[in-house]
């Protein structure tokens, strides 16, 4: 089930799949990964399974295109297509907020999934947070 807003219950959620993935699984520093939506509105789309979090996705709107950011699945729950649910209610979700475009930075060794849902890798290699990022854009309206 895919829940979507920015209450406190699901920043929490969203926060301890960040903490999972970024921060303990791929050595993110903590006051790398934690910027300052900590403070603000922004909303995450969370996946639950039994009621447990277990993926997440960051919403947002940057130059007047879609930017999915921090999507993260713990990692017993990978390749089951949660990834590709959480991008494709938040690519509908602009689609209904009449955006036409989505862009994201993703790491290097997710440039398959990405490819996989439509994204085209549209820049040269560059290092995010430590991690080896590509830019990925998409026509989604």
């Amino acid at each position: 089930m895919i829940q979507f807003g920015a209450t406190p219950y699901l920043k929490a959620c969203a926060y301890y799949l960040r903490m999972e993935v970024f921060v303990k699984e791929q050595q993110i520093p903590w006051s790398v990964e934690y910027d300052e939506s900590l403070q603000d509105e922004t909303p995450y789309f969370v996946y639950f399974v039994a009621g447990a979090p277990v993926a997440t996705l960051r919403y947002q709107i940057k130059d007047g295109k879609l930017n999915p950011d921090r999507l993260c699945v713990l990692k017993d729950f990978r390749k089951r297509g949660i990834g590709s649910q959480l991008l494709h209610a938040m690519e509908k979700l602009g689609q209904e907020n009449q955006l036409t475009e989505a862009f994201l930075w993703g790491e290097v060794a997710a440039q398959a999934f990405y490819l996989k849902n439509g994204y085209q890798t549209a820049a040269k290699e560059v290092s995010i947070d430590t991690i080896p990022c590509y830019l990925f854009t998409k026509k989604i309206g």
